[in-house]
């Protein structure tokens, strides 16, 4: 299971991350990510990452953070890359209210799927 480093309280209290970037705000072992705990690390990030889109909202990549996540338990023993077809796929399917395509959504879906990916003891990053 993925994890969040422990160092959030801030984060948590005010609802933004301090723009640290780098080992300190890497998720490493210290703190079990669970659904709900994962949304709120990619809620408070989306805005900032290099894929997003100008105009897009928290509903259009919520879904793509839920699926990636939902899909490495799926095909967590598999790279991204291998799968991606099945992904795109499945895409329109389980996207719901986002305006992503999947060419939008492909790199919150990978970003879910490495941050999950590099939690696990035994994956490589």
């Amino acid at each position: 299971m993925p994890i969040l480093n422990k160092d959030t309280s801030e984060e948590r209290r005010t609802g933004q991350h301090s723009g640290v970037t780098g080992p300190d705000r890497r998720l490493d072992e210290r703190t079990p990510i669970g659904p709900d705990d994962y949304r709120r690390h990619f809620e408070g990030r989306f805005r900032d990452a290099h894929y997003f889109r100008a105009g897009g909202e928290w509903e259009d990549y919520e879904p793509a953070y839920r699926y990636g996540y939902d899909t490495f338990e799926q095909y967590g023993s598999q790279d991204f890359d291998e799968v991606e077809a099945d992904l795109a796929q499945g895409w329109n399917t389980t996207r719901r209210a986002s305006r992503l395509g999947w060419n939008d959504a492909r790199e919150a879906v990978r970003d879910a799927w490495r941050t999950r990916e590099q939690g696990l003891p035994g994956r490589r990053p």
